[in-house]
C-alpha cells in the first residue's frame, strides 16, 4: 500500500521577480475532483498528524520550507519517509488508508493540501500523538 504514494517533481517557472511553482492542472492524472484546498503551517518542534482518510485522496506540496512526512500502512507496521521542500518542489499523492504525520526542522514551513472531497470527521481517523 505504501508503494502507492507518489512523489512527482513539479515544474519551476523561473522569474526574476520570484519563481512560480506549477502545482496542478485539471489534466493531471492524479487529480480526481475538487473537494477542499487548504494551507497548513507547521512550526519547528511540533508534529501534525497521524491521520488516515478512509475515502479521501490528498495532493500535497510544500511551497515554503521543508517538511518531513512519515507514512505507515493501515496496520502501522510498514513505514515510508519522504521529504518535500521548496527548493526542489514535488507533488505528493497520498491515497486513502495510509496513516501519515509531518514535521519540519525549519522555523516554520507551509503545506498545501488539495483533497478530493469535503473534509468529514466520520471519514477521517486520528491517533493521539
Amino acid at each position: 500500500m505504501l508503494k502507492k504514494i507518489k512523489k512527482i517533481p513539479l515544474k519551476i517557472i523561473k522569474n526574476n521577480s520570484g519563481n512560480i511553482i506549477k502545482f496542478l492542472t485539471k489534466k493531471n492524472p492524479n487529480f480526481n475532483r475538487f473537494g477542499e484546498l487548504y494551507f497548513s503551517h507547521i512550526k519547528k518542534g511540533f508534529v501534525k498528524g497521524w491521520n488516515l482518510h478512509k475515502k479521501t485522496s490528498c495532493l500535497m506540496t510544500v511551497p515554503y520550507g521543508s517538511v518531513n512526512f512519515i507514512f505507515k500502512d493501515y496496520k502501522m507496521k510498514k513505514t515510508r519517509k519522504i521529504t518535500i521542500n521548496d527548493i526542489s518542489p514535488s507533488l505528493l499523492v497520498i491515497p486513502p488508508y495510509i496513516w501519515f504525520k509531518f514535521s519540519t526542522k525549519k522555523k516554520y514551513s507551509i503545506i498545501v493540501n488539495l483533497i478530493d472531497r469535503m473534509h468529514s470527521k466520520r471519514e477521517t481517523k486520528k491517533l493521539p500523538i
